[in-house]
């Protein structure tokens, strides 16, 4: 059987959702550093300090303050909205670290598709069972969760002009 120099392989599928999630990384940072109105060398460097669940949490807060502050149209809806998005990020953030600290085996599923199977152990600390878990991944298995880190780009997006009007209103 010839392979195809140029199909896709799952490993690209991986690839591109490392770097979704680095973008999603970056944009929240960016975020922060917009926010904080300061050094923004200073802000990243003490952004990027923080595990990433408390760099989520840090925005949280920080959009908060900056709305009641600076947001000529502050709303429990707005706040709402920010903190959902927090959680997606966080969910985002889970399965980056599933799949960034597995195991993979080359892998054929029982239709013949070739794909990667990731394992991931782990210790369940209060039952001190061992946690084994297993996912086979073919072509596309990543779709959705590229497409989820693309959306979650794309609010935070929604959110950065949305400080950026308010930090510079138009006067005319």
């Amino acid at each position: 059987m010839k392979e195809d120099a140029n199909a896709q392989t799952p490993y690209e599928d991986l690839g591109r959702f490392i770097v979704a999630f680095q973008h999603v990384e970056a944009a929240l940072t960016e975020q922060i550093v917009l926010m904080a109105k300061g050094d923004d060398e200073q802000i990243r460097i003490l952004a990027n300090g923080l595990e990433f669940g408390k760099r989520v949490n840090a925005a949280g807060v920080m959009f908060a303050r900056f709305s009641e502050i600076h947001s000529r149209n502050p709303t429990i809806d707005t706040l709402g909205e920010f903190r959902k998005l927090l959680e997606h990020i966080k969910t985002l953030a889970m399965r980056r670290n599933q799949i960034v600290h597995s195991r993979y085996w080359n892998w054929v599923n029982v239709d013949g598709e070739v794909g990667l199977l990731r394992q991931n152990s782990q210790l369940k600390v209060k039952t001190g069972e061992r946690v084994i878990e297993e996912e086979g991944l073919i072509l596309d298995s990543l779709k959705s969760t590229i497409s989820n880190a693309q959306n979650i780009l794309i609010k935070l997006e929604h959110f950065r002009l949305s400080i950026v009007d308010d930090l510079y209103p138009d006067t005319a």
